[in-house]
């Protein structure tokens, strides 16, 4: 395929907050690779005749820095809808005595577009900020399709204000708070929709899970049993920050990829349980 011969390695530049050359939300849908390059703000779309890569002009002017550090990424038909944060435009406030950098966080967007993957077209479909210099809006960190309802389910964590799991309606971008239990991650499983519960902050560490029963809307909660992990872990050991990665679902249960292991919920049974993976990290 001549897709694969587009492919390319990006090497670190100088960028606001983290760095740079990163690849997040990297899926294959429909004929198309999509990736973001952050913090750069570069939404790739690559196909075998043609690479098309969109700037987040559509949220602001230049400079841009950002635009997904999360992997929020879904596909629905012929359309794949991306999110994440960006700066539009990137504003710096100047250079501390230290040496380092300092960057105002007023211009910091959260944001869920949408791409056409028949005409090669990307619509802002929603953007938010709080316009503050140093806090900002819950950036997008998870886009799953809801198949019931047809709407797009939005995971909310990082950030200041407006944390939560929220709904969007794909057509016309007005999105709604389901639940201001901030997550980070979520996945289906049958008529439930999934997120994990994490206490906000620079190391979120997960205590249990919400559910999203999709036919009637109506939430529920399950907390862990110990937050330290020991009383149900195989092991018999407690975990140190458990910090969430991502989410899958199989055989009727949910598995919630974690600094130090994996968390396991039997959602017929509701009983817990955890494996310890490399707990070096």
């Amino acid at each position: 395929m001549k897709l694969f011969k587009s492919l390319r390695t990006y090497s670190p530049r100088y960028g606001p907050e983290w760095g740079s050359g990163g690849i997040f939300g990297l899926k294959y849908h429909k004929d198309t690779l999509y990736y973001t390059l952050a913090f750069e703000a570069e939404a790739h779309f690559v196909k075998d005749y043609m690479e098309y890569v969109y700037r987040f002009e559509q949220v602001g002017p230049a400079p841009h820095s950002g635009g997904d550090t999360y992997n929020a990424v879904d596909a629905v038909d012929e359309f794949i809808y991306f999110g994440g944060w960006v700066h539009a435009p990137a504003s710096y406030k100047g250079k501390n005595p230290d040496g380092s950098a300092t960057i105002d966080f007023y211009n910091k967007y959260s944001h869920v577009h949408e791409y056409d993957t028949y005409d090669n077209e990307v619509r802002l479909l929603w953007t938010e900020s709080i316009h503050k210099d140093k806090e900002w809006t819950g950036e997008i960190s998870n886009i799953l399709y809801d198949p019931v309802n047809d709407r797009l389910l939005l995971s909310r964590l990082d950030g200041h204000a407006n944390l939560g799991v929220y709904s969007m309606d794909r057509r016309n971008g007005s999105i709604s708070r389901l639940s201001d239990t901030p997550s980070l991650k979520g996945v289906l499983i049958h008529d439930l929709a999934c997120f994990e519960m994490s206490r906000p902050g620079l190391h979120p560490t997960v205590y249990g899970l919400q559910f999203l029963v999709l036919v009637d809307g109506k939430f529920e909660k399950a907390r862990v049993p110990d937050e330290a992990f020991g009383k149900f872990s195989l092991d018999g050991g407690y975990v140190e920050t458990p910090r969430i990665g991502t989410m899958a679902s199989a055989y009727l249960r949910i598995f919630v990829f974690l600094r130090g292991g994996l968390l396991i919920y039997d959602v017929a049974g509701r009983t817990w349980s955890f494996v310890r993976l490399f707990d070096f990290l």
